[in-house]
């Protein structure tokens, strides 16, 4: 039997799809379905996910105990694959990109996912279930494969990717062949803000002496620690994949991961329900609003103006397909130019600053025979670098968004361009700002980099015996060499920081940009020509339908706000 809590949410899904009646696109009614089952079967997903060879797959093998998710030496899983219970008897759905789907024999699932067999996923397998009955852990979670990040293949790391809203609870996987890398740190970083539940794992515990893993282990969970990744009553789960392949099960810890999940998920399971609940039920109302809106401001529009908007939306469509090459190459270009910019700018700041130092120094070389006084200066030169870097780290930030924005405004303002289209159909029909395109690109990525003065040897006031015996001159002479070396450290290692991070965030804010004007625009571009054509079938047959759906639809847009107030 169902909690009352999930009743309650269950009803709000029905509130939310009886206000969106049918002005609602496909990807809306998708996502509250399996919002609804999962409420009311009460299962979430448990997501496999790391970088590539860390035995991922094996790893889900090992759990499900059956050889279920193909295994090889090179980087195999392209297409993510879940596994599923079903009372019925074994069988695999393969899901395409175009919508259709086909059921098939398990055993033929690994010429859908692999790379060998779908190079670069040539097939357009959009997703691949696993449906399987003697399976206990099925009858709990949904157990899903992911591609590996950071191979060869970039398809594989963008499509786990797109996956990380679906994610429920990751179980995310480290390797005995190498510690923790920045790219595990840098992946965890994504995953924390939007995964409610993150479980540990380190496979392949069995190359390992049992002393050498546990200062691995301690290693791993020093750094994630550090970085805020994983709570400090938690801990890295070892097991080895290998070992229960092997029939090996006990040795395996395999068993004790399992009992892991099973008291995570069963002790945890409403409150991850209730917070994946919040986060997906606020994007299914942030979609209908703007379904609503979009339809209401068609509504209010004259036969010939939606005429004309929809003819130049579909010229906008092809535009974006003949161009986007173009587009992408030139504001490619352009990100790498203020790459080296931001390099040039700080390695110039660096070199203003050591000269600055250098001078101060010399204001200050009698402060430096006091060990106290000599104490305080290094304290006034650490603050001083650490602001100063710290504000023109804020500053070039600005500066690049700005920048960027300007390349876009630039590139929108050539006539014929896609953006150009897009821009003045997202401004004329629906009052959106140029900003909803520009905004995507916020640097709102994670890098592991951080201002600090440590780092550097730190230079103590004290001279060594053998100096002491210099003349005072000499003796000063040696000191301030000293914190001249210690602060240019200093100083290149804080300009690095910067470099990396921001260069590391363009890239990345790129990357998301891309992906974000390629699907969520499009999806918008799409839909307004859908309702546009909807709407222009409403107002040819009879003016008074259009009046009566315009009541409709501004009374759908008060309920939708006042239902929010009320619930969320």
């Amino acid at each position: 039997m169902q909690p009352p809590t999930h009743i309650a949410l269950c009803h709000q899904l029905d509130d939310l799809q009886q206000l969106s009646g049918h002005f609602a696109d496909k990807d809306f009614y998708c996502e509250l379905n399996e919002l609804r089952l999962k409420l009311t079967e009460e299962k979430l997903n448990l997501v496999v996910v790391g970088l590539f060879k860390r035995g991922k797959s094996s790893l889900v093998n090992a759990l499900l105990g059956k050889d279920l998710a193909p295994v090889a030496v090179t980087p195999l899983t392209t297409v993510v694959t879940s596994f599923e219970y079903t009372p019925g008897s074994p069988h695999a759905i393969i899901y395409y990109k175009g919508g259709q789907s086909r059921e098939e024999d398990i055993d033929q699932v690994v010429q859908y996912i692999s790379e060998e067999e779908n190079p670069a996923n040539i097939k357009k397998v959009e997703a691949v279930r696993i449906l399987h009955p003697a399976i206990p852990l099925l009858r709990m979670v949904t157990l899903i494969d992911t591609p590996g990040l950071g191979s060869a293949f970039v398809y594989n790391t963008e499509s786990t990717r797109e996956f990380i809203p679906k994610m429920d609870a990751a179980l995310f996987v480290l390797s005995a062949d190498l510690p923790i890398s920045q790219a595990d740190v840098d992946f965890l970083e994504e995953l924390r803000s939007s995964v409610p539940e993150i479980i540990f794992v380190l496979n392949k515990k069995d190359i390992l002496e049992e002393k050498d893993l546990e200062r691995l282990l301690t290693h791993d969970r020093k750094i994630l620690l550090e970085k805020e990744l994983i709570r400090p009553e938690a801990s890295i789960l070892s097991v080895s994949a290998r070992l229960a392949r092997m029939g090996q099960r006990g040795a395996s810890g395999i068993e004790g991961l399992l009992s892991h999940i099973h008291q995570q998920m069963e002790t945890e399971k409403d409150a991850l329900l209730q917070e994946v609940f919040v986060k997906r039920y606020g994007w299914l109302y942030s979609r209908l609003e703007v379904q609503l809106q979009l339809k209401l401001q068609a509504l209010r529009t004259p036969v010939n103006e939606l005429e004309l908007k929809q003819k130049r939306l579909r010229e906008a469509i092809i535009l974006l397909h003949s161009q986007k090459e173009e587009f992408y190459n030139t504001i490619r270009g352009e990100t790498h130019m203020m790459q080296g910019s931001i390099a040039h700018a700080v390695e110039e700041d660096a070199r203003g600053l050591q000269q600055e130092l250098r001078q101060r120094l010399e204001v200050h070389k009698e402060k430096l025979k006091d060990p106290a006084l000599f104490q305080s200066v290094q304290t006034e030169f650490n603050h001083l670098i650490l602001d100063r870097f710290e504000r023109r780290w804020n500053e070039l930030e600005q500066q690049i968004k700005k920048k960027f924005g300007s390349l876009l405004a630039g590139y929108g303002q050539r006539s014929r361009s896609f953006l150009n289209e897009l821009i003045l159909h997202l401004s004329s029909l629906m009052g959106i700002s140029f900003d909803i395109i520009a905004g995507r690109f916020d640097l709102d990525t994670y890098s592991s980099s951080y201002l600090s003065v440590k780092g550097a040897s730190i230079v103590s006031g004290r001279l060594s015996p053998f100096a002491r015996l210099l003349p005072a001159s000499k003796r000063q002479n040696q000191l301030q060499h000293r914190l001249i070396h210690h602060y240019d450290a200093v100083v290149v290692q804080n300009a690095s920081s910067v470099i990396y991070d921001l260069q590391y965030r363009i890239q990345e804010s790129f990357r998301k940009f891309s992906t974000d004007l390629e699907s969520r625009l499009k999806d918008l571009v799409d839909n307004m020509d859908r309702l546009i054509a909807e709407t222009l079938a409403t107002k040819r047959s009879h003016q008074e339908l259009v009046e009566n759906e315009i009541r409709d639809v501004e009374g759908r847009l008060k309920k939708l706000q006042n239902m929010t107030i009320q619930h969320i």
